[in-house]
């Protein structure tokens, strides 16, 4: 009996590994296989080879071919214009073609191709190089949404592919191949830019990798990363829209008066980027030297400083904070202190002990780190009185091994109080809630 039960359990283990293999072997026979043995669409395609791409929809056609300085969009009915291609599209274009595979047969050397959407195809696209051409047509969904039909001209078989790996070659024009990415200076190159907007116009020069102004002016620090950031997205930028390539009527764009111009030295000459009208939430631009016009976004403009104020540095305290040894407050405004760093511990010092509503160390600190000059107010005041520093509210010293520095604060105006430091002539405002450690909650001249 054991015995037999033993034989029936075998043969039903059997069974089912001959019924598993059998539908694996039906399901890698309809799906071309799996892992390394899957089917492709093209697969003897070499992309290497690949020269000319032709993209046909009912909405239009795009036309790609590559040159020896790389790939470029052709544009144009009669004479064909060459415009820098998009290399990422490019290449996205090139590996989705050599790696479509085949889920499924729908159809072998198929009569009828309009069940599929193949006899008028939603996308063929035509490739060529190594002397071989191909064609591949997409067509319509599969009921299911899940896969696309598609067939290789010449083959006259209907594959069903995954829809999603179609994407990069679905309706493409020939401005949506072409490079955005209109301008390419070499950022260690650029020697100096001239910012023009609204009337006001300024010019900063590069000097061994730090920026100033070209015409000095006391106390005025430029804030580098600032300036950094304004230089690369310039130098390298990119557009949202091609708009017009061969304009008739720039004033169309306001490109006549423009609102705003950039323009960046380099390797002996100059770049001008001009900013036209506005157009919801488009900046119409155009490139010094060249007939398109472009569009960008909005915020790009807006990266455009109004005045040197713009870019200057706001940071009020440039010593490093670490190498404080010693920092005090006084003043009728405030609540007097003083803190002493005995090795590595910071202690009170003078009558600070005695005296209530101190702040602690980590606080003053945090307010130290804060103190950041918010508003430029005026770099040649004639009249201290005017912003309550001819008269300050509180003086807050700073001890550094091999300096001193001393901030005076006067008014409170607008959330903002007036600052200075002595010797120095700008006066700057910094919030007041920045500044809370060290002017108390009533400052002299009222809020």
């Amino acid at each position: 009996m054991d015995l037999l039960n033993r034989f029936k359990t075998t043969f039903i283990a059997a069974l089912i590994l001959v019924v598993l293999g059998a539908y694996i072997l039906i399901t890698e026979r309809r799906t071309g296989g799996s892992g390394e043995n899957k089917r492709l669409v093209l697969p003897s395609l070499a992309v290497r080879q690949i020269d000319s791409i032709s993209l046909k929809f009912p909405e239009g056609a795009a036309e790609l071919k590559k040159t020896d300085g790389g790939w470029v969009v052709l544009k144009g009915d009669k004479e064909k214009r060459r415009y820098p291609a998009d290399s990422y599209s490019v290449k996205s274009m090139l590996d989705t073609l050599s790696g479509i595979e085949i889920e499924n047969i729908a159809a072998v050397k198929a009569e009828d191709l309009e069940p599929f959407g193949l006899s008028a195809p939603r996308a063929e696209i035509n490739f060529g190089g190594g002397g071989k051409e191909h064609t591949l047509r997409i067509g319509d969904d599969t009921p299911t949404g899940s896969g696309t039909y598609v067939m290789r001209v010449g083959s006259g078989d209907v594959f069903i592919v995954d829809s999603n790996s179609l994407y990069p070659l679905l309706f493409r024009t020939p401005d949506d191949l072409r490079d955005k990415n209109i301008l390419s200076i070499d950022e260690a190159a650029v020697t100096a830019i001239k910012f023009t907007r609204k009337g006001s116009s300024f010019e900063i020069v590069n000097t061994e990798g730090v920026w100033s102004l070209k015409e000095p002016r006391p106390y005025v620090e430029l804030d580098q990363p600032a300036v950094r950031g304004l230089l690369g997205t310039f130098a390298r930028l990119n557009i949202s829209r091609f708009v017009e390539d061969e304009p008739k009527r720039l004033h169309d764009y306001g490109l006549r008066s423009p609102g705003a111009t950039v323009e960046i030295a380099h390797k002996g000459k100059k770049t001008a980027i001009v900013f036209g009208g506005e157009k919801e939430g488009q900046r119409y631009v155009k490139i010094s030297g060249r007939k398109p016009v472009y569009s960008v976004l909005e915020y790009i403009y807006e990266l455009i400083p109004k005045g040197v104020n713009d870019i200057r540095s706001k940071r009020l305290i440039k010593e490093d904070l670490d190498s404080l040894t010693q920092v005090s407050v006084e003043g009728p405004g405030t609540v007097a202190f003083k803190y002493e760093k005995k090795g590595l511990v910071w202690k009170k010092g003078g009558n600070t002990k005695t005296v209530e509503g101190v702040p602690d160390i980590e606080s003053v600190f945090s307010s130290l780190h804060a103190l950041r000059i918010k508003q430029f107010v005026d770099d040649e005041p004639v009249d201290l009185s005017a912003y309550g520093l001819e008269e300050p509210v509180a003086k807050l010293t700073m001890v550094f091994p091999n300096a001193v520095l001393t901030v005076l604060f006067g008014n409170a105006k607008d959330g903002m109080v007036y600052v200075m430091l002595p010797g120095a002539s700008p006066v700057y405002a910094v919030l007041v809630k920045d500044a809370g450690d060290f002017i108390g909650t009533e400052i002299g001249g009222g809020k």
